[in-house]
């Protein structure tokens, strides 16, 4: 099955749920995506790629920590996608943390920024991401709905709803 490709960087921290099931739904609405997902472990690694060229791991690594490297996550899916034209999708909840950190307003704000600057759709759950690349794959444009957490922080930064400057 031949698709758009692109990437769907994925926060699986433990505010996110991530199961087998959802990587096939992924695969399915979406062939040929790469799927990268990150958390904060501590020691060890920390972002693993599930699936990449129509084929998916067969475990799903230990994840369900904090988040950690959300930024660095965030620009190798930009580098990493197949054509500059090929969509990316970054799936978080907004609870952008430092390592073993708790929320940060910083690192929220240079995330905001880089997917805005780099055209990367923002949704706060895997299941929307799922239906967002399905409509991708019927012709229709993917578009951001901008997590809770990411809405409070651009708002005392900028003071302006993100949502009526980037909708």
């Amino acid at each position: 099955i031949k698709g758009v490709g692109g990437v769907l960087v994925l926060d699986a921290s433990g505010s996110m749920s991530l199961r087998k099931t959802q990587i096939r739904e992924i695969l399915q609405a979406a062939p040929g995506v790469t799927v990268l997902a990150y958390t904060d472990k501590g020691a060890g690694p920390n972002a693993w790629v599930l699936a990449r060229k129509g084929r998916m791991v067969e475990e799903l690594p230990g994840t369900g920590h904090g988040n950690g490297v959300d930024y660095p996550a965030i620009v190798w899916g930009v580098q990493n996608r197949q054509k500059s034209s090929s969509p990316v999708i970054w799936v978080s909840d907004g609870g952008v943390c430092g390592k073993s950190s708790g929320f940060h307003n910083g690192l929220a704000m240079q995330c905001i920024r880089y997917c805005i600057r780099h055209k990367v759709i923002v949704v706060p759950h895997l299941d929307e991401a799922i239906e967002t690349l399905r409509k991708m794959r019927r012709g229709q444009r993917g578009h951001t709905i901008w997590p809770a957490q990411l809405c409070m922080v651009y708002q005392q930064q900028m003071g302006s709803d993100i949502r009526d400057d980037y909708p």
